[in-house]
């Protein structure tokens, strides 16, 4: 069992064994004949931070930018939730193992516990001060449900694209955003990643 987590890794994946993984998918890679490895893709566990630093600054994010933070800190909690299920018991189907995740981490009921700890993690929130900030949001929220996950997913992707091939960790070069690339902005024409 094993998850890799950067786009290198995904792509040295794709070009080596024809397996192409996006964030949260799963397969199994022959790595020797008839053994297989389980593979999850999974968030590089930087990008959080380095998403956050593609954003406009300020002492808190707008409400799509939170739906953002929060939708890969969603991803992050799934994975490492894979990884610690299939750690306990490595016989478990792993396919099974990531909807059961899946289901938990995407639950309404969960929603607080996912912007408390993006607001604890990122913004060096107290847990009281998450909670607060955090009892505002609408049960459910829209990043829940699947067309704005979707919507949300394809942010991402713009954001990983941008942070090029060093997956989330400092680059050298500043990226400048493409024209096309999507908006994380509430305001018009202001480019925020």
């Amino acid at each position: 069992m094993t998850y890799c987590n950067t786009r290198f890794s995904r792509a040295w994946l794709k070009s080596k064994f024809g397996v192409d993984l996006r964030v949260l998918s799963f397969a199994e890679v022959p790595v020797n004949g008839s053994l297989k490895v389980n593979t999850l893709a999974a968030n590089h566990p930087s990008f959080i931070y380095n998403a956050l630093s593609q954003l406009e600054k300020g002492s808190q994010p707008t409400d799509k930018q939170m739906l953002l933070l929060m939708r890969i800190m969603q991803q992050d909690l799934i994975a490492a939730n894979w990884q610690a299920d299939m750690g306990k018991n490595p016989s478990s189907d792993p396919r099974e193992v990531l909807e059961l995740c899946k289901r938990r981490w995407t639950d309404p009921a969960k929603q607080t516990e996912i912007c408390e700890l993006t607001q604890e993690q990122l913004f060096d929130k107290t847990p009281d001060e998450a909670a607060k900030l955090c009892a505002t949001l609408p049960k459910p929220s829209p990043f829940l449900e699947k067309a704005m996950a979707s919507e949300l997913d394809a942010e991402l992707d713009w954001i990983r694209t941008s942070l090029g091939a060093l997956d989330g960790r400092a680059s050298r070069y500043s990226v400048e955003p493409s024209p096309t690339a999507p908006s994380v902005s509430e305001g018009g024409n202001n480019r925020a990643i």
